[in-house]
């Protein structure tokens, strides 16, 4: 017989900013990295801002994430809105601010000027002599790709003026128009279950449920009911990237009917029903030690009320000791974000 019991969904922001991802620095063997066929990186003649999405003009989404580069290192990105509601309406200038999310730098001109620098870096410093500056490491930076979060929009025409400041200080600026219209959109949200699945025992008193959706727009309403017909209700958060979350839903002894309902910002909604079990057997994971936080791989422990039981965190079998706690060492888990953490305990006869 082998009982097997999931808890799933144990959230810890390990991220401390949650506007940029992290900046990826790619080196280049070539001077010239052409990101299209109008635009070479950092060397184009007139630069301009290239914008790749939204690629339509008609969007369903009453908040988009404008995506796009500029052929320079960039120094400073903001937008402005005009819509029926006014010029940046409830919007604070923290909330305009676009951000690089990755760049790429010319290797060979790297080398070059570090070769500059070179010849004289070992010779006395002389207070007679002029003393010749070092080249500056400027330009070796070339295309900044960047990311404008969570902008709103409201019904109708929305003016969208992206402003972007090189390292000279030059200033370039492009505008785009986005027309909310949410009468063509007539699909509905799909909302994945990541756990629990159907008919899985829960091993304690509270659970968190994790899913994902295809829309970042949505809210989200969870319900569960009791053998008893007992019903509680939950928000959910939803992250930028569809992951949901719901926090803290209780769970009772047999059957646990839960209901997610999904609506999106044009009224289409859908519904997903299954249904838990509470276990005898509790399973309980301590927080983790501020020292593990952004690490790929942690070191957790926590209790059990039945030490004849294996467990598992994430895949990793954990050490049991006879008076109930167990340790898991190097356990993965996302360094940035959400961590997450799948907990199973089960007995094998």
């Amino acid at each position: 017989m082998k009982y097997v019991i999931n808890i799933a969904g144990y959230g810890l922001i390990l991220a401390a900013c949650s506007f940029a991802a992290g900046s990826i620095l790619l080196i280049l063997s070539n001077s010239f990295v052409t990101v299209a066929a109008d635009a070479q990186s950092g060397f184009a003649p007139k630069p301009r801002i290239i914008i790749t999405s939204p690629s339509t003009s008609i969007v369903s989404q009453p908040m988009i994430q404008i995506i796009g580069y500029f052929p320079s290192e960039a120094e400073a990105i903001t937008f402005d809105i005009k819509n029926l509601e006014g010029v940046n309406a409830s919007l604070a200038p923290w909330q305009r601010l676009g951000y690089v999310t990755r760049q790429y730098i010319d290797q060979a001109r790297f080398d070059r000027i570090t070769q500059q620098n070179l010849p004289d870096r070992h010779q006395p410093w002389n207070p007679h002599s002029a003393i010749k500056p070092l080249a500056p490491m400027e330009d070796v930076f070339t295309t900044n790709f960047f990311q404008c979060y969570d902008v709103p929009l409201a019904k109708g025409t929305n003016v969208i003026t992206i402003h972007v400041k090189d390292k000279s200080g030059n200033q370039y600026t492009t505008k785009r128009r986005y027309i909310l219209d949410y009468t063509k959109d007539k699909t509905p949200p799909v909302l994945t279950l990541i756990w629990p699945t159907n008919n899985v025992e829960i091993g304690g008193d509270h659970f968190e449920l994790s899913a994902k959706v295809d829309k970042n727009c949505v809210t989200v309403r969870t319900s569960i009911t009791d053998a008893k017909g007992k019903r509680s209700e939950r928000s959910a958060i939803v992250e930028r990237s569809g992951l949901v979350w719901v926090k803290h839903l209780p769970v009772s002894p047999g059957y646990n009917k839960v209901s997610i309902v999904t609506t999106d910002a044009a009224g289409n909604s859908s519904t997903n029903n299954f249904r838990v079990r509470r276990s005898s057997i509790i399973v309980e994971m301590q927080p983790l030690d501020p020292g593990q936080l952004n690490r790929p791989l942690v070191n957790v422990h926590g209790t059990i009320n039945d030490p004849s039981c294996s467990v598992k965190v994430n895949g990793i079998l954990a050490s049991v000791c006879a008076n109930g706690t167990w340790d898991a060492q190097n356990v993965p888990v996302s360094p940035t974000g959400m961590a997450s953490f799948s907990i199973t305990a089960y007995h094998i006869q």
